[in-house]
């Protein structure tokens, strides 16, 4: 239209009575190129208002438009029916209610996608209608929308009790100049809308900031998502023939390593890249100081040997999010998936399927040889086998000021090794192994147990073991040598303690050993548990035995670990938290874990 001034088409109303357009105006998937308005006037855009019998359809609007109130692409202004358009370009108000489809609708806007950016300097901004009352679905908007008043957001600026339902913010920047109140990914404000099944990208900024709590895809923020493609598109909604693979858009969001916008994890490549050095995806440093969120189900590693993530010397000290994702197949000669976790490290909410890892030196884990961070939530299944320090989840856990924790995780793996233990094989120096459990075998000469195998000066609470356990020196169904520690709460339901060969000694039901004042407290075994190939007449809390009950009258009950005052302690009626599942017929199951994995820990 070569920058010619736009009269927009119906207006709000006039001397002469309702001006509203009530048509039918079908594009006919045409382009309407370089509309131009540049007004101080309300109702601003192709059509000024759209009664309700009105229909615009099939039709691509490109322009820049200006005004003061009501100023959409399409429409200042809707009652009727806007679908399948799209808009590209700039829409600029200086009043209320602005929007890159639609200023205001009371109608219907379906099968709509614009990519322009938005600014408003009133309330009510948005790329697709600054004011909603009636629905908008299966739309999706790629512009940067600003604000300087109540309700910013990437679909709908304020949802005055319209539907809003299946629609994706892909906006990099939804921002507000006054303050931050009524700005989100998705709808801006929300007042007695329904708001069902939207999406925002991940790393949409909202006054500069990532978005991580709040989010979901019936909230005004939306669920997140780190990628898109017609597939996903089509998943949410987007059915409609019209939508083909040219109009929807694929992107996905690689991070920059930063703990609000994390480096995404995919695929094999990105993750043998983690803590690398390598600038990929040019997005900046994947170091071992970065954060690391992983997006995918990583199926079974096929690079060859596994190199753990960092050394002894250069330790991992960022953050690895697995968001309840698998890593499978992962085989190594060397320490684990990371060599050592430095002080305020963390791993989190990550399964390991099917380990094979066989090292000939110490320190050995499923997650990590080493930690002095935290590893909390994760799982292993398969084995792991190496010299001395070996664990199903941590070889070697070491406290540094009481900050080194390994909480919250299960392994089914069998291990192999001295000072080795289902969970962790030494815990050291005022760390912690709190509300894991184990039911691998773990086998070696000295040291073992079904959760730790040498625990010095740390703390082992709120734990159970259910595999057989085997060795000569200092075996134990949760500990095998407590040296100076503390070990409260434990249930210990392992079979069998056996010796591997030749003379043997000190085995206990929950501790082999315990020297140095180290503290039983509290602890359980199962009387069936042979002990050297008999069972065990001890029944005292604080002895290496532990109190004596009986695996299938107490055990089986979920009761028994909770509100029973023979129970191990009130930590474990922690449902609440997040914690613990209990069932009756079954030993504790860990909560909010990640998939891939059926826990099954059974009683002997």
């Amino acid at each position: 239209m070569n920058n010619i001034a736009w009269t927009p088409i119906g207006s709000w109303h006039s001397i002469s009575g309702d001006t509203f357009f009530h048509g039918t105006f079908d594009g006919n998937g045409k382009t309407i190129n370089d509309l131009y308005i540049n007004s101080t006037s309300d109702y601003q855009g192709l059509f000024g208002s759209i009664g309700i019998d009105g229909v615009v359809k099939n039709l691509a609007v490109n322009g820049n438009v200006t005004g003061g109130r009501y100023i959409g692409g399409i429409a200042g202004f809707n009652s009727g029916t806007i679908e399948f358009c799209w808009v590209t370009g700039t829409i600029t108000g200086t009043g209320i209610n602005i929007g890159g489809v639609i200023g205001a609708n009371n109608g219907i806007i379906q099968n709509c996608y614009t990519t322009v950016n938005v600014t408003s300097s009133s309330i009510h901004a948005s790329g697709v209608a600054g004011m909603n009352s009636g629905v908008i679905q299966y739309c999706y908007a790629t512009g940067s929308i600003s604000g300087s008043g109540d309700g910013v957001g990437g679909i709908v600026g304020w949802n005055n009790g319209g539907i809003v339902n299946s629609n994706v913010a892909l906006s990099q920047s939804v921002s507000r100049t006054t303050n931050t109140l009524a700005i989100r990914r998705v709808i801006g404000e929300n007042t007695g809308g329904t708001i069902t099944n939207n999406y925002a990208r991940s790393d949409t900024t909202v006054n500069g900031n990532i978005i991580t709590s709040g989010v979901g895809t019936n909230t005004e923020q939306g669920a997140s998502i780190d990628d898109w493609d017609s597939t996903r598109f089509r998943n949410i909604g987007f059915n409609d023939p019209w939508w083909t693979d040219t109009r929807l858009p694929s992107g996905m969001v690689y991070g920059d390593g930063t703990e609000g916008n994390p480096f995404r994890v995919r695929n094999e490549a990105d993750l043998r890249a983690v803590g690398r050095g390598a600038n990929l995806h040019g997005t900046g440093v994947w170091s071992l100081s970065a954060h690391y969120r992983q997006v995918a189900n990583i199926p079974t590693l096929t690079g060859g040997n596994w190199i753990p993530i960092g050394t002894s010397t250069n330790r991992f000290t960022g953050k690895y999010y697995g968001d309840r994702f698998t890593i499978s197949g992962l085989t190594s000669n060397q320490n684990g998936m990371f060599a050592v976790i430095g002080n305020g490290g963390l791993v989190d909410h990550l399964g390991l399927l099917n380990v094979n890892i066989t090292a000939n030196t110490n320190s050995i884990g499923g997650i990590a040889g080493e930690n002095m961070g935290i590893v909390q939530n994760c799982y292993t299944t398969g084995t792991v086998s190496g010299n001395d320090n070996v664990g199903g989840i941590v070889g070697r856990n070491t406290g540094d000021q009481g900050n080194c924790h390994v909480n919250g995780n299960y392994s089914t793996a069998t291990v192999n090794g001295n000072y080795a233990g289902g969970i962790v094989g030494a815990n050291m120096d005022g760390a912690q192994v709190f509300a894991n459990y184990a039911t691998g075998t773990v086998n070696g000469t000295r040291h073992i147990g079904g959760v730790v195998g040498y625990n010095y000066r740390s703390r082992i609470t709120e734990t159970y073991s259910t595999g057989a356990i085997r060795g000569n020196e200092n075996i134990g169904g949760i500990v095998g040598w407590n040296n100076a520690g503390t070990v409260e709460n434990n249930v210990a339901l392992n079979p069998s303690l056996t010796r591997a060969s030749g003379i043997s000694s000190s085995f206990g039901r929950v501790a082999g050993r315990n020297t140095n004042g180290g503290s039983l407290i509290n602890n359980f075994g199962s009387e069936i548990m042979t002990v050297l190939g008999s069972t065990v007449s001890t029944d005292n809390p604080t002895s290496i035995h532990g109190y004596r009950r009986n695996t299938k009258s107490q055990f089986q009950w979920a009761v028994w670990w909770t509100y029973s005052p023979s129970a191990p302690g009130p930590n474990w009626h922690a449902t609440e938290y997040g914690i613990w599942s209990f069932a009756d017929g079954r030993p504790p199951h860990r909560m909010n874990m990640p998939g891939g994995h059926t826990q099954n820990p059974v009683l002997p």
